[in-house]
This record gives structure tokens, C-alpha cells and sequence, in this order.
């Protein structure tokens, strides 16, 4: 198809357009109201517009907050792109129609770093054209707020597509969720429970005839399946008969506030569509005709408001492909798909849809199997919606995304860095020591696809700690919603791997991810960082909006040490504004690294500084090791940092040496930071060394002096915090220095 580039001006607007010959654009309107209107001709299809502003005399300040809520103390945090309370937009926004139809309220991007410097806002939406023709869109704005449109770009979407030729191999019986409405499928589950899936026995008791079945719209499911394993229970059946009614008497699925964030879609709006797809089949006749009908007209407007959003929202969770709101809640709109395809017209546009989109998050996916940041460590939130959509993509079409090396080498990730005995994983961020639960169903059915040993070992693990709060840290509806899904998937004649040899002592490194644990179980002990992109290296390339190209911490070189199990030296709460005083890192004159700019939760459309593992060495015969960073790029040029390594040295000892080795272009002060839990108690001794609970640091300079001291990490809690207060031990050269070796031997 030949491209050509369309130009339009209007006022002091520069407007180009690469289209395709059916793309045709003409003068873009300024209206006396200040809203703006832009005709167009062209074929069906999906397609992208792209705003750039002027925001010179926008007032930035509004988007700054000074925070009392979450136990704060009225710190100042900011840029903020929405409000907190209201949950709507502070950044410029409009309501955009299509042809008179509102598509929804748009906003601008999140500022990156480059544009709150520039003074800019940028964003992006897209939309779908369902007929070819002449077409109007419209932008009203929100609010009053002051930007020049700058630059704006049409033209055919360049990310998303949809796919066509795409027919079902199997019909809508096929799927699982059908399943539940036949009383002989529950009659042979009975009796899998009774023979060969006795494993199950004790937690699906529990499960199906507990009190909590499961959290949040995620357990629904389960609450059908008590009523099936008991279905003399008629008030069961009118308790759930009585939540689809309230679902589809809901004006909006998700935030029910039109001008909110996430109304109509994100995760809260992607789960009910889910659930109230299964609801469909796995309630089948029992819902009754003319509720059956009535749900179904529900899905279809649910649906389509539901891409609208994701497209609309491009930017955000919409454009999302590994960030945890776009994640599960795409994957969430692909099982609604799967469950109404071939059952209401509507769906057959969202499975050309999502199709392709999901099998770009899978592509984007970390490839060694690691869990991401953007999934916070946990196995559940990056695992569980992803299995519901290839269950029923599997059924409907043949297709089995386990193939995918994200998913299929998951289990070995977890296997590698999982402590069997204290039964949680060493990672850093996130609280560093990471409790595992949610994981049965996808476990399982690695297991039973590949046969996999390690998978099938890891399974029966979490299965027998499935009722155990400290196993699973208190995550008890997580734990019921994953084991019942891992039952149903369970193939018991898969052999499992053997335990792993003790005590377990090694050094592994996952290059892609930049991840380095380092475990000596004989000295009680462990060792965890990440250095390099958020998300890894092959994510950075393919996973590239502003909600997933992010950095969340401007601390490369940080790291958790372990000591009996536990994070003695740890990453303190990010919570609502990011600083480099929450890392263990190193501080010139006071600057922390780049991105060190106060932002809360995460830093947008940030590329990655450069920093990096350069290498790692272990001999499993002395159980000695280096572990070798070079986070020279990680600090702004203007700090003249010409050359800086980070070395950890590990051996058979009750001792880890990190050696800093730093050239800068002038002398400065340089401070060294050390991060711990305040409770765990911190003080310099008179040696100079610092104790922190069973640790001491002990500073050995080359050819310069450092004073210590202990001081208040700057936390701004967020909603989701657990509210620990966090101290650091800071260690400062006594004069500037232009060059500086030193060791830090931490040993307990």
C-alpha cells in the first residue's frame, strides 16, 4: 500500500499526517468555545492520533500535592497526572467524540523527566473506524487549563491490528468454564478427589465449603463451584442469581465515574467481564432465559465500551503491555472473548483484536522465565489471568501460549531463586523477601503439558502450604482461587525433580533481566540486585509506551542482603515519590542518580541509563564468586562521574565485601548509603563500623577517611504501604576527593 505524508495547517498548528491513499485529512478547526474538531476521509479500521503541546503557561503546580493521607507528613509529591481522591484527571484532557459517538476522556501522558524540563505534555490515542467514509473528530476540553497545540500526527496505528480470517476450531461447549454446569463433571471430580487427586483433598474441602472461598471478583468462580459440589444449597443459587442481576444493573463496569480513571475498563472493569462470561456458561439454563438475555446485551455493551477504553487509553493501561493494569486486564478481555465468540456478534471484533495485542505482550514478555517488576515479584498477579485466557484459548482455537519461553520457563526461575525451607523467594524491591502463593494453576499445567519434573515439584509444594498463612502470607483468597483452577488442571503421573542438594550454595545470573542472587544456605545467607532496564533487555525493545518503558527506582547498584532468611540491608517502601536516598547506593555532593527527581511510583517513558552487570564469576568448587557492576551511566553527566564499579565479593565465609571503585572529573563529597528497616535497629560504633541488628559494616578507605552516621530514609507512604519506618547508615568521605577505593565488609 503506498504512503504518502499529508500536511495541514491551522493557526500556528504544523499537522502531518503518513497515511495510507484510503487517509485523507483536511483543516484541523479552532472553535470559539476552545474545543477543536478534525475531519477525515478513509477506510475501516484502527488508527492513531498523536498530540504534541506547548505548555509553557500551563499551571504546573497543580499537579503537585503535599501529602498528609497514608500517615504522611504533609510532604510535597508531584508531578501527579491524576487526582487522588477523585481519581480524574489533573494533566490536560479532553472528551473526544467520533462522528457524535463519545469515545471517552482522553489525557495526556504522564510527563517524562525531558518534558517537564521542556515544559511539553505529548499523548497518544487510537480508535476504531467501522465505516469508510467522511468522519469527524472532536476534542472538548475538561477543565480550563492553558497549552498551544504544537504538533499532531493521524495516521493508520502502527502498534495494534486487526486480524482477520480468524474462525474457532472448537465451539463454546469446548470450554472449561461450560463444564460446570454438568452434573457429571462434578461427579468426576468427586471422584479424581477420592483416587488419584487425593493431594487436593484437604484444601478443596476447604475451599468449596469454607467461609472464604476467594477475593474480590477473582473468587466468583468459586463460589459457583460450592454451589455445584452442593447443589441442594437453593440459596447458593439465589446469592449468585442476585450478583449477576446487580452486574448488569451497573451503569459502568470498572470506575463507575465517567471522568475517572478506569471507568469502563482497566483491571476492575476486564475482571467483571470475565467473571460475568464465565458466569454465562458456568451457570448455563440455571441463570433462566430471560436473564441469560439480559447478561448477554450487558457483555456486549460492556465489551465494546471495554476496547474503546483500551484504545482510548492507549497511554496508560490501555497501551499497557507488561505493566500490571494493561497486563491482567487485557488478558482478562481476552478470556471474555474466547467465552462469547460465536455467541454474540460483538465478540468476534475483540477477538481480532486481541489476539494479535496478547501475543505481542507474550513476545514482550521476559524471556528467562523471571518474573517481572511491573508484576511486583508475585507469580499470581502475573500468572493467574494470563492462565484463565490460555485455558479457554486452548479450547476455542488449538492454540497454547505455555509454549511462550515467559511462561514455559517460569517454573525453573522459581525453582532457582525459591528458599524450600523458608519457603518465599530473594528478590529486590517489593519488600525483597517475596512470600509465594497463586501459583498451582499455572504450575500445574506447565507440569502436565512438558511433563516437567521441576514444575510438578514445585506444584505439590504449594499445593501442601496452600492452607498455611505464613507459607503464603496471609494471601488465603489468592491461595483458594489458584489451587481450585490447579486441580482442575492436576495430572498426577507427572514424576517431580528431586530436593535440591543442601545445603544449597550458588551464584546465578539472569542476563536479560539483569537479576543476580547469590545463596549460601551454610552461612545463612543471600544476596540479591537487579541492574539494568525495568523490565530487562529484550522488554525494553519491544515493550516501548510510556507505562512500560518506566524506571522505579533511581537506584542502580542497590541490593538486599539476607541474613538467616531474613533482609538485614533492604529496599525501603517506594511508595509516592522516588529519591536516591532510599537506595543503597552512592550519593556526589548529595545528587543521587538520574531520575532523581521526587516522582511518585515511577518515573514515565524513561529509557534505561546504561548501568549494568558486567559480569559475574563463581567457582562452585571454593563457592567463591565477584559480582561486577559498572554504574557509571547511571548518575547525571553534570556530576562528573568518569568511572564507577561495584564489585561483591562472596566466599565460604561469614562475609560479603562490596568494593566501590570511583573516578570523577573534580574532586567531591561522596556518601555511601546503606538501607534498613528502622525496627531492626542501627547505631556507628566506636570503631567507625556500623551495626545494623546482626550485621556490621565495617568501611576500609584507601588513602581517605569517612565518618558515619545513622539517618531517616524519606519514605512517602503510599495506599498500599505497610507503613515501616526506614533508617540508612551514611557513610561520607571527611573531604572531597577526586578518586576513591573502598571495601565495605559486611559480615553477621
Amino acid at each position: 500500500m503506498n504512503m504518502r505524508p499529508l500536511y495541514c495547517l491551522a493557526s500556528l498548528l504544523a499537522f502531518s499526517v503518513t497515511a495510507a491513499e484510503t487517509l485523507t485529512v483536511s483543516r484541523l478547526e479552532d472553535r470559539a468555545d476552545g474545543s477543536k474538531a478534525l475531519r477525515f476521509r478513509s477506510d475501516t479500521g484502527l488508527f492513531q492520533m498523536s498530540i504534541f503541546f506547548d505548555a509553557a503557561q500551563f499551571d504546573w503546580e497543580s499537579l503537585y500535592r503535599n501529602l498528609t493521607e497514608f500517615n504522611n507528613n504533609n510532604q510535597r509529591t508531584g508531578p501527579w497526572d491524576f487526582d487522588l481522591k477523585t481519581v480524574t484527571p489533573l494533566v490536560p484532557a479532553y472528551w473526544i467524540t467520533l462522528d457524535g459517538q463519545k469515545l471517552g476522556l482522553w489525557y495526556a501522558q504522564r510527563p517524562s523527566l525531558e518534558d517537564i524540563a521542556n515544559k511539553r505534555f505529548r499523548g497518544r490515542f487510537a480508535f476504531a473506524v467501522n465505516q469508510a467514509g467522511d468522519h469527524l473528530l472532536e476534542f472538548k476540553p475538561y477543565r480550563p487549563f492553558t497549552v498551544t497545540w504544537l504538533s499532531t500526527r493521524l495516521e493508520t496505528d502502527p502498534e495494534d491490528q486487526l486480524a482477520t480470517n480468524l474462525t474457532p476450531l472448537r465451539p463454546p461447549t469446548s470450554l472449561p468454564a461450560a463444564a460446570f454446569a454438568d452434573p457429571a463433571f462434578w461427579k468426576a471430580q468427586r471422584q479424581k478427589l477420592d483416587t488419584t487427586h487425593t493431594l487436593y483433598q484437604k484444601p478443596l474441602q476447604h475451599i468449596l465449603t469454607g467461609p472464604l472461598r476467594g477475593s474480590g471478583w477473582d473468587g466468583w468462580p468459586l463460589q459457583v463451584a460450592g454451589y455445584h459440589w452442593n447443589p441442594t444449597n437453593t440459596n447458593a443459587l439465589k446469592h449468585l442469581r442476585a450478583s449477576v442481576d446487580g452486574v448488569i444493573a451497573r451503569p459502568a463496569w470498572g470506575r463507575l465515574q465517567e471522568d475517572a480513571y478506569g471507568y469502563n475498563g482497566d483491571i476492575g472493569g476486564g475482571s467483571i467481564l470475565r467473571n460475568m462470561a464465565f458466569a454465562y456458561h458456568m451457570l448455563g439454563d440455571e441463570l433462566g432465559a430471560e436473564r441469560r438475555a439480559l447478561l448477554l446485551k450487558k457483555l456486549a455493551l460492556q465489551g465494546d465500551a471495554f476496547l474503546t477504553q483500551t484504545l482510548l487509553m492507549r497511554d496508560y493501561w490501555g497501551g499497557s503491555l507488561l505493566q500490571d493494569h494493561g497486563w491482567r486486564a487485557l488478558f482478562d478481555f481476552g478470556t471474555a472473548a474466547m467465552h462469547l465468540w460465536g455467541v454474540i456478534p460483538e465478540a468476534d471484533r475483540w477477538v481480532a483484536y486481541v489476539i494479535p495485542r496478547l501475543r505481542r505482550a507474550l513476545a514482550a514478555a521476559p524471556p528467562e522465565g523471571n518474573i517481572p517488576g511491573s508484576s511486583y515479584y508475585s507469580i499470581w498477579l502475573y500468572g493467574q489471568n494470563v492462565m484463565w485466557y490460555r485455558d479457554a484459548l486452548l479450547a476455542r482455537t488449538g492454540e497454547d501460549i505455555l509454549e511462550q519461553p515467559a511462561l514455559r520457563r517460569l517454573p525453573a526461575f522459581l525453582a532457582a531463586v525459591y528458599d524450600e525451607n523458608r519457603r518465599a523467594i530473594y528478590v529486590v524491591e517489593n519488600g525483597d523477601k517475596i512470600r509465594v502463593f497463586g501459583s498451582q494453576h499455572l504450575l500445574a499445567a506447565v507440569a502436565a503439558k512438558f511433563r516437567d519434573p521441576v514444575a510438578a515439584r514445585l506444584h505439590r509444594l504449594l499445593v501442601e502450604s496452600a492452607l498455611d498463612p505464613e507459607a503464603h502470607g496471609n494471601h488465603q483468597g489468592e491461595e483458594n482461587i489458584a489451587t481450585f483452577w490447579g486441580f482442575l488442571t492436576y495430572d498426577p503421573t507427572v514424576p517431580e525433580a528431586p530436593a535440591p542438594s543442601q545445603p544449597v550454595r550458588q551464584l546465578i545470573w539472569y542476563k536479560d533481566a539483569g537479576f543476580v542472587q547469590y545463596r549460601n544456605d551454610e552461612q545463612d545467607v543471600a544476596l540479591a540486585l537487579r541492574c539494568g532496564p525495568w523490565l530487562g533487555y529484550h522488554s525494553q525493545l519491544l515493550a516501548t509506551g510510556p507505562c512500560d518503558m518506566m524506571e522505579c527506582r533511581p537506584g542502580m547498584g542497590h541490593f538486599a542482603l539476607f541474613v538467616n532468611g531474613e533482609p538485614i540491608l533492604m529496599s525501603p517502601d517506594l511508595g509516592y515519590r522516588l529519591d536516591s536516598r532510599t537506595s543503597s547506593i552512592l550519593l556526589v555532593d548529595d545528587h543521587g542518580q538520574i531520575g532523581d527527581a521526587g516522582y511518585p511510583m515511577s518515573i514515565p517513558s524513561q529509557p534505561h541509563s546504561g548501568a549494568q552487570v558486567e559480569s559475574v564469576r563463581w567457582d562452585p568448587r571454593k563457592n567463591t564468586g565477584v559480582i561486577r557492576l559498572d554504574l557509571k551511566r547511571a548518575y547525571p553527566a553534570a556530576l562528573g562521574v568518569t568511572h564507577y564499579t561495584r564489585e561483591f565479593h562472596v566466599a565460604p565465609a561469614r562475609r560479603v565485601i562490596c568494593r566501590d571503585y570511583v573516578v570523577l572529573s573534580k574532586p567531591r563529597r561522596l556518601s555511601w548509603l546503606f538501607q534498613f528497616q528502622k525496627e531492626t535497629g542501627g547505631e556507628i560504633e566506636k570503631t567507625g563500623a556500623a551495626r545494623v541488628g546482626p550485621l556490621r559494616i565495617i568501611p576500609q578507605p584507601a588513602g581517605f577517611a569517612v565518618t558515619g552516621q545513622i539517618a531517616p530514609s524519606p519514605v512517602v507512604f503510599s495506599y498500599s504501604s505497610k507503613f515501616n519506618k526506614f533508617d540508612h547508615v551514611r557513610f561520607e568521605t571527611s573531604a572531597p576527593v577526586e578518586s576513591a577505593t573502598i571495601d565495605f565488609e559486611m559480615e553477621w
